[in-house]
């Protein structure tokens, strides 16, 4: 996440990872999302960015997908 944004907090640092998460699907990787170093987080950027996969994918098909890494569950 650090190479796309300096945080995850606004519908624009949502579009970045939207983008790059295209260009893995397209490519049929799995997409690792490792928040290191990312300090802003806003519910607004979890809807726009991943919300959308999960509904799409279902639970199961978006674990095998996704990694999410260095995110608190707080």
């Amino acid at each position: 996440m650090k190479e796309l944004s300096t945080g995850a907090s606004c519908n624009r640092d949502a579009e970045k990872l939207v983008n790059a998460i295209k260009k893995a699907l397209a490519k049929k990787e799995k997409i690792i999302i490792d928040f290191e170093g990312i300090e802003r987080y806003a519910t607004l950027f979890f809807n726009f960015s991943l919300l959308p996969y999960a509904k799409q994918f279902g639970k199961q098909k978006y674990d095998e997908t996704f990694t999410i890494l260095n995110l608190s569950d707080f």
